[in-house]
């Protein structure tokens, strides 16, 4: 095991600012508590530090990133309420890192990597994938080996994967887009562990995708438990959010929303520009 975290990803078109409060402080004691993390693995906290990315769009386009190592239930969070205006895609990441698995700024997600052509791409993932393997297939030398966890050398694989596959040709279809994701989520079961839990966002010239999904491998019902992820609408903005902080009551966030799981291998695609967020489709792995 690697990454293992809770994760809450908000696509907001101007309906969640006013419940990002509860909503945050959902996930502060998820992170700082949780049975299903307890039962599986025999820790009770995600306390590896933190670090989330928001992109507003509510005023132009801006992006910031923020990454602590300080546990988020000990942290201020209200670093990230300067960065927001009434339209954003937030993702924040709370981490709990296995034994012999870098704890440092390096490794704390979002993990930041460019494609060749300088396309960036910013990916938080909540499981374990084959570090050797991607490194293999990445190319490394070994201070960046030993500095980084195994979702870098994930994100340069879907960095490695979107430049052979977008051909760099300019303007591109969401469609294509969306085929694009489907074939790089495809290659990547190839080296995952236990889960694919992801928030990856694309940042190009003068537009971003963000893709968000869950799949796990096993039928053991405590690893269901852990990795499983739901999906909440609240008007035309959505929430995902890792298990615990929807099932457990405790720690279920006091909003009116009707959660649903998302189906092993269900990712959903998002385009956003300057003035909106659109979601694109459902890619189904």
């Amino acid at each position: 095991m690697s990454n293992l975290c809770r994760m809450l990803i908000m696509v907001d078109n101007g309906e969640l600012l006013s419940l990002r409060s509860l909503l945050l402080a959902s996930l502060v004691e998820a992170s700082r508590g949780d049975p299903y993390f307890y039962e599986l693995y025999g820790k009770y906290s995600h306390s590896d530090g933190w670090g989330a990315l928001v992109l507003d769009v509510g005023s132009g386009m801006r992006l910031v990133t923020v990454k602590s190592l300080t546990p988020i239930f000990e942290d201020n969070l209200k670093v990230l309420d300067l960065s927001r205006s009434s339209r954003a895609v937030e993702v924040i990441h709370a981490r709990a890192a296995s034994e012999n698995t870098p704890v440092n700024l390096f490794s704390t997600h979002p993990i930041e990597v460019s494609t060749a052509s300088g396309y960036k791409i910013l990916l938080a993932h909540n499981g374990s994938v084959d570090k050797n393997g991607l490194a293999r297939r990445v190319g490394y030398n070994d201070i960046e080996y030993n500095l980084y966890n195994d979702t870098y050398f994930l994100a340069k694989f879907v960095a490695k994967r979107v430049e052979e596959y977008l051909g760099l040709g300019g303007g591109i279809s969401h469609h294509e887009v969306s085929n694009i994701f489907k074939r790089i989520l495809k290659d990547s079961l190839n080296y995952v562990r236990t889960a694919l839990n992801i928030a990856l966002l694309l940042m190009m010239k003068d537009k971003a995708y963000l893709l968000v999904g869950s799949y796990y491998r096993g039928e053991d019902e405590r690893s269901k438990r852990y990795y499983r992820m739901y999906l909440g609408n609240i008007g035309d903005s959505r929430v995902y959010a890792s298990s615990t902080l929807v099932e457990v009551e405790h720690y279920k966030p006091a909003v009116e929303v009707e959660w649903r799981e998302l189906r092993r291998g269900e990712y959903h695609l998002y385009e956003i520009d300057r003035n909106a967020i659109k979601a694109t489709g459902v890619i189904e792995i």
